[in-house]
């Protein structure tokens, strides 16, 4: 289920026009919200999904992030996916992470 809802959140977490961003700072607030709206319809409760945002949030910049996305969308590996799985997985153990 965490992968699912990991790649369903990147599926339409980012919009086309990417800006950079260093890790620890909030994404632009329609990203976020595309990344609740998305995480949310994979049935994963929206504590779990907030827990996995502010964490993304904190490790990634938002260009690292867009890079993730985009591979996420033609179906390409990415050096990210796992750490984002394993962000997924502490936040349905622990969502006040």
């Amino acid at each position: 289920m965490m992968k699912a809802i990991a790649a369903a959140c990147a599926a339409v977490a980012v919009s086309a026009a990417a800006a950079c961003s260093q890790a620890g700072a909030q994404y632009p607030a329609a990203v976020r919200q595309n990344f609740m709206a998305g995480c949310t319809q994979t049935g994963a409760p929206e504590a779990i999904c907030a827990c996995s945002l502010r964490n993304i949030e904190k490790e990634f910049s938002f260009q690292q992030f867009t890079e993730w996305e985009n591979a996420m969308k033609v179906g390409a590996p990415h050096d990210m996916t796992a750490r984002v799985q394993t962000i997924s997985l502490s936040c349905a153990t622990n969502p006040a992470l």
